[in-house]
């Protein structure tokens, strides 16, 4: 959803900038204040006379005249200022009254009896969840991925992955319905990033799921490195919101294999069901905490 406000207050900023601009305009234009313009026509072509209030009239020629000039460049620059008046009281007015239409921002301004579960609600703001997808995956290109040369997999829309277990879920994913972002950069402290395997927004709820494919949990070699690093990560995803076997989901692989039978039953599953109201209270608390909850960025820049 667009930012009506913060499109206003740049907008007003940018008008009392450029009015600023004007007066100086018209300071150093002060010398033909209170000068006015009479034309006549002669054989079709307009003749000059400036006159001061009290004074005599004075000729001065055709609109080349620099006097002429200089008294059109004043009147000009006082009409621009009258208009940007205008526009700096209305735009100042909107902003002060202006009410947020997102979902919850109307939702906090009804008594609490009559608060509607998000769910009755939020099939009404597809447009604003599209947009906020877009808006994601435009944050994380101008984020540069951590060690690139892995990405070595294309899934079938050109997403490049690390693996052909994590192309066989996105593909999963996306075939369910999910809108998908593959290593989005979740900020959880100024320039620090966590960025989960997948992270899924339901296209009708809005509701945000991260899910981790934890391959080498099993490993031989590495495993213990790999789960504690594992666990150091979900403190902070829980500090964010993200509960394990809530809206924090894990797949893992073991020598049989990965278990597509469950992973398809359990992607069918968070596509349907609704939001229970531990989601729902943890949902509104992520509102709350993050500062910038749409792209997922925990503190103010």
């Amino acid at each position: 959803m667009n930012d009506y406000k913060k499109i206003c207050l740049l907008a007003l900023n940018d008008h009392r900038q450029l009015k600023r601009q004007y007066q100086k305009k018209m300071r150093s234009l002060s010398a033909y204040d209170g000068i006015l313009l009479q034309s006549s026509l002669r054989k079709g072509t307009p003749y000059y006379y400036c006159l001061k209030k009290g004074g005599k009239r004075r000729y001065l020629g055709r609109e080349t005249h620099e006097v002429v000039r200089k008294i059109r460049e004043l009147r000009f620059c006082k009409k621009m200022v009258e208009i940007l008046d205008d526009n700096i009281r209305l735009l100042r007015e909107f902003t002060e009254r202006y009410c947020d239409t997102d979902v919850e921002s109307v939702r906090q301004r009804l008594p609490k009896q009559y608060i509607p579960l998000l769910t009755d609600i939020l099939e009404l703001n597809t447009d604003s969840i599209e947009a906020r997808v877009q808006a994601m995956r435009e944050r994380k290109a101008a984020i540069p991925p951590r060690h690139p040369e892995a990405l070595r997999i294309t899934t079938f829309d050109g997403t490049l992955v690390r693996s052909r277990v994590e192309a066989l879920l996105y593909e999963r994913f996306c075939a369910a319905g999910f809108y998908v972002l593959y290593e989005y950069p979740v900020e959880y402290a100024p320039g620090k990033y966590l960025c989960p395997d997948f992270l899924l927004i339901h296209p009708v709820t809005g509701q945000v799921i991260l899910w981790e494919h934890l391959g080498r949990w099993f490993h031989a070699e590495n495993s213990r490195q790999y789960r504690d690093s594992f666990n150091w990560k979900t403190d902070i995803y829980r500090e964010l919101g993200f509960i394990p076997g809530i809206n924090l989901q894990m797949s893992f692989e073991t020598d049989s294999g990965l278990d597509l039978e469950w992973i398809s039953g359990q992607i069918e599953y968070l596509y349907n069901s609704v939001p229970t109201t531990s989601l729902l209270a943890i949902r509104e608390k992520q509102l709350h905490d993050f500062a910038d909850f749409n792209l997922l960025i925990k503190t103010a820049s």
